[in-house]
């Protein structure tokens, strides 16, 4: 199995930008620096959502995952609620 590799603000931002400011296409982008096209389109979906703090290490939160902790939240409060 191989190890993720883990890589700094940056690159990502570099990587980014050369997508969106210079029209270059994602594969092409990708082969060129050596990451999977997937990382790639994750890292321009999380920059436009959140910006600059998409790229930064653990520090977005996705609409889905909100909502996921939304309705945890209500769970826990519903059976405090019928506990009481």
């Amino acid at each position: 199995m191989e190890r993720k590799v883990k890589y700094d603000y940056a690159f990502k931002l570099r990587c980014v930008k050369e997508v969106l400011k210079k029209h270059q296409a994602i594969t092409i982008v990708a082969k060129e620096n050596n990451i999977g096209k997937t990382s790639l389109k994750d890292w321009i979906s999380r920059y436009q959502e959140f910006g600059n703090k998409g790229l930064l290490p653990h520090l977005y939160i996705t609409q889905k995952t909100r909502q996921g902790f939304v309705q945890k939240k209500e769970v826990i409060l519903q059976n405090k609620n019928t506990q009481q």
